[in-house]
């Protein structure tokens, strides 16, 4: 499963891909909207998952725009604010920070097709 997270906490971003890649998943990260809009107008991914609160572009409009760049892109946002209310989700699954792994790990599903 290729996965692209997007946040703009470095560290965060980072250590989030290191545990997702121990666990057999092909992570790659970007620091901002934009920077995720040219690497899916180049790469395709299975899941892309990001912050909700980023400079610029927050996760809800990065969804949108990226759903314009690869349409059956599966996409997790991720807050440390309270989720909306179910009807104000649109078809995003919301996380909230903290993030647990593994929950996020049995969200995802097997890392490798079977």
């Amino acid at each position: 499963m290729n996965i692209l997270l997007v946040d703009d906490e470095e560290d965060s971003c980072s250590m989030l891909a290191g545990m997702l890649r121990r666990e057999g998943y092909a992570v790659d990260g970007c620091a901002n909207a934009e920077l995720a809009l040219a690497r899916l107008r180049t790469t395709s991914y299975d899941v892309m998952m990001t912050d909700q609160s980023m400079p610029g572009m927050n996760g809800t409009d990065l969804v949108i725009a990226a759903r314009l760049v690869q349409s059956g892109l599966r996409c997790i946002i991720a807050t440390g604010h309270n989720a909306p209310a179910e009807s104000l989700r649109g078809d995003a699954t919301w996380l909230t920070k903290p993030l647990d792994v593994d929950a996020l790990v049995a969200l995802l599903g097997p890392a490798t097709a079977s």
